[in-house]
């Protein structure tokens, strides 16, 4: 997987995630279980 692709995916999954639970609500862990990496 390309370093540019997985860099958008992850901004991405992590806006989606701070817009559903609020960016302090938030965890790294969230994060990765989320993405799936």
């Amino acid at each position: 997987m390309k370093a540019g692709f997985m860099r958008e995916k992850i901004l991405k999954g992590a806006v989606e995630l701070f817009l559903e639970r609020g960016i302090d609500k938030v965890s790294t862990r969230d994060l990765t279980e989320y993405l799936g990496i």
